[in-house]
């Protein structure tokens, strides 16, 4: 039978708690998400063009040659609502942590100056830290879709495709 990091973790502690503070954990994440992703859409002619064009820092060229482009917008819109859903759901956990990660890290290089006004960890590091826990601990197998998804025989017997569950 095979076991993820994530069960032995589990198991090493009190397993109801951790479990319990994990759930509570992705629903967090879930929220923070599909928050930002909310007030974007709510906004009426949102664009990450006004963030894009301060950008600074090592990359804030490459960033300010992004504004205005109507595929970024989209990209950051919609991959909140999905990276927020997976969460919600524990459905494609893999995959949206490590699209997560990246958003969290773009976020951090294009507000260079401000990202590191008060030291080099801020809540873009934390949720970036926080979404490797999830690429790699199998959440979305407790109390998530993944979990039941990845029990299946066609996905059992694929796996390229189990690896993303």
């Amino acid at each position: 039978m095979h076991t993820s990091s994530f069960d032995r973790l589990a198991r090493a502690t009190d397993a109801k708690g951790f479990i319990v503070f994990c759930l509570l954990l992705r629903f967090a994440l879930a929220y923070l998400f599909l928050h930002a992703a909310w007030d974007k859409i709510m906004t009426p002619d949102w664009s990450a063009a006004a963030y894009l064009q301060h950008a600074t820092g090592p990359f804030a060229e490459w960033f300010k040659s992004l504004a205005g482009n109507v595929f970024v917008d989209g990209l950051v819109v919609y991959g909140q609502v999905l990276i927020g859903l997976s969460f919600l759901v524990g459905c494609f956990m893999k995959p949206a942590a490590f699209f997560a990660m990246i958003m969290m890290f773009l976020f951090y290089f294009s507000g260079w100056n401000t990202n590191i006004a008060y030291g080099y960890v801020n809540e873009h590091i934390v949720v970036a830290l926080v979404c490797g826990l999830f690429l790699f601990g199998e959440f979305g197998h407790w109390y998530g879709l993944d979990g039941w998804i990845s029990k299946k025989k066609w996905v059992q017997s694929r796996p390229w495709i189990l690896k993303l569950f």
